[in-house]
């Protein structure tokens, strides 16, 4: 099975990626830590896309499936979401949004937790009016459009994937037990 995560910065793409990665033993795929290098330097297009298509390739070789969270539309289009048989999308309140990336923005800066190919959230950063340069301002600046684009998306998919909404009541343990039936129907 592959799934793609996907979902305004900081709605919980990579905690949900987490979990069904060991709950449903697939390879997850952190989109985060294949562009973002050392310094925060940016992968390039063309490299980034290899990368993705690799790992994907690979887990799919091994794994049967994958789990791959993150956006990247810009720089990926659909390398992702043509190929995943589920979509979980976030779809979340800006109020919750701003609430975790505000919180986890801290705690990433207060301990000092090395992120993708050892970097660090700092400070300063969360002081500049530039979303490109403060994650908390690209949060709030992108979840409407994101929000809509996303929507907008679920509605045109294709029969044969399935789009499933995260929304603050969505219960984890249903929803994994919805994905191992589907799993388990896809080896037939």
């Amino acid at each position: 099975m592959k799934i793609a995560v996907v979902g305004t910065t900081g709605s919980g793409k990579s905690t949900l990626a987490t979990h069904l990665s060991r709950q449903l033993n697939l390879p997850w795929i952190e989109l985060d830590s294949f562009y973002h290098l050392p310094n925060w330097q940016e992968e390039s297009q063309e490299v980034f896309a290899e990368k993705i298509t690799s790992a994907m390739a690979h887990a799919l070789e091994v794994h049967d499936g994958w789990i791959v969270d993150g956006n990247y539309g810009s720089k990926l289009g659909d390398l992702v979401i043509r190929d995943a048989d589920v979509v979980l999308y976030f779809n979340l309140s800006k109020r919750i949004v701003m609430y975790r990336i505000v919180k986890r923005s801290l705690q990433r800066v207060l301990f000092k937790e090395v992120l993708w190919n050892g970097n660090r959230e700092r400070v300063r950063n969360l002081f500049k009016s530039k979303p490109e340069e403060n994650v908390v301002m690209w949060a709030y600046t992108t979840h409407s459009s994101r929000k809509t684009q996303l929507l907008s998306r679920a509605k045109a998919a294709p029969s044969h994937q399935l789009w499933i909404e995260i929304t603050r009541g969505t219960k984890l343990d249903e929803l994994i037990e919805q994905l191992n039936r589907r799993k388990a129907l896809s080896q037939y």
